[in-house]
């Protein structure tokens, strides 16, 4: 087995890791990374600026590439993405250096050189070049095709057979455009609809589905997870596993290469998948159109003015981006401060209500806040989960860490156990 993998060669710079930057070569390497992890040897056919081939060649024998081709050479800017959030609490927040000043020239003679005779299969994540020219070769050389697409470029594609085509959904407008091209079109044998830390739908052109559970085991990053998935899937469906059993697998290869920088370490935790196929059962599904379902009151002393408002923002922003409905209590009903008995009244009945209609709640733990305190017990009382942020790790109330039901330190660990709680909530009323 042989893949050849095509796109764009990137240095990732992680500027928000500790107090220094990690630099790694990414882009397509991610999804070498996951083949190579796997055993599997690989051709590349990439877009780089010239300076990169040094580090290119550095990598090729480790990650087991055999042949590599410079086939489209980048000009004018350096290849270079700065990463300001590594971890996908929301939008990564990608900076791509001097983008407008990029120049992208196929070079034909290296396009030439690809030798198909061991090639089955293309792993292809567009970029600038020229994808056409890549899609009419493979076309040419009867090469299966999978690629990774963005819904805006899908008519780059409608000409072309794809055997499996990716689609990352972060918007509820993304999942209906790709729902109305899948109604119309019937050039593709597996769409696979990738739904962050929700898991993937899978459809297949037999009209068969699948729901895929992502494996939340904590996560330092979340650059070219994706691609690891993509990567992964096609190899284990190459060596024989059932489309479920491929997917599985894969979702948990990408939840491994989240936790590391390192390719070693990485590639030492795949042997845990060797013989071992993940349960589903203890993966989460939580989908996107799902999680608007989902009701979050957020507690805590979120007044005008307060030295923990960007805290505040921070979570509502991260809900939001996932799709949950997030609720900020004092700003949807206001602030009882300075009024009077009827209107706080008023107030308290809305919140009463809003308490009511939410499925879990976070809980932040600043200063001992009384009002938090009472809406705890409440909830509590309800038979509802409670998830208690206390990022300063100072709450000590021997009631409320015993009322709530997990305590959490930090963002990433909070949305994964969102996640969690939303699964059981949405379980419940199936």
């Amino acid at each position: 087995m042989k893949i050849l993998v095509v796109g764009d060669v990137f240095i990732d710079t992680h500027t928000d890791i500790s107090d220094k930057k990690i630099n790694r070569i990414g882009g397509i390497f991610h999804a070498v990374r996951a083949l190579s992890g796997l055993s599997i040897k690989s051709d590349i056919a990439y877009c780089a600026t010239a300076y990169m081939n040094e580090h290119i060649y550095k990598h090729k024998n480790k990650l087991n590439i055999q042949n590599a081709y410079h086939c489209f050479n980048r000009t004018g800017a350096p290849g270079i993405f700065l990463i300001d959030h590594s971890n996908e609490l929301h939008d990564n927040q990608y900076d791509y250096i001097l983008p407008n000043e990029e120049n992208v020239e196929t070079i034909t003679t290296e396009l030439s050189k690809i030798n198909f005779e061991e090639v089955t299969d293309a792993l292809v994540f567009p970029g600038t070049f020229d994808l056409d020219v890549v899609l009419h070769l493979l076309n040419d050389k009867q090469i299966n095709i999978h690629i990774d697409m963005q819904y805006e470029n899908f008519q780059r594609i409608e000409h072309y057979h794809i055997d499996t085509l990716y689609i990352s959904i972060n918007s509820i407008e993304t999942k209906r455009y790709v729902e109305k091209y899948l109604v119309n079109n019937s050039n593709w044998n597996t769409v696979v609809l990738k739904e962050n830390r929700g898991g993937s739908k899978v459809l297949t052109s037999s009209k068969d589905s699948y729901e895929i559970p992502s494996f939340l085991l904590g996560s330092i990053h979340s650059v070219g997870v994706g691609d690891v998935y993509n990567a992964s899937f096609l190899v284990h469906k190459l060596q024989g596993y059932n489309i479920e059993e491929s997917f599985l697998k894969a979702s948990y290869i990408a939840a491994l290469y989240s936790n590391t920088f390192h390719y070693e370490t990485f590639k030492e935790s795949l042997k845990v998948l060797e013989s071992y196929i993940p349960l589903k059962s203890n993966g989460t599904r939580v989908s996107y159109d799902n999680r608007k379902d989902i009701h979050i009151y957020i507690a805590g002393p979120d007044f005008k003015n307060s030295k923990y408002t960007l805290y505040f923002d921070r979570i509502f922003e991260i809900l939001n981006y996932h799709n949950f409905s997030a609720h900020l209590p004092i700003r949807e009903n206001g602030d009882g401060d300075g009024k009077t008995f009827n209107e706080q009244t008023k107030m308290y009945s809305k919140d009463i209500s809003l308490l009511d209609r939410c499925n879990i709640m976070i809980a932040c733990g600043f200063d001992n806040d009384s009002g938090t305190m009472a809406e705890i017990g409440y909830f509590k009382a309800t038979n509802k989960s409670v998830i208690l942020y206390d990022p300063k790790q100072d709450v000590s109330n021997m009631f409320i860490k015993h009322s709530v039901r997990k305590t959490v330190h930090d963002l990433d660990k909070l949305l994964e156990t969102v996640y969690r709680y939303a699964q059981e909530v949405l379980d419940a009323k199936i």
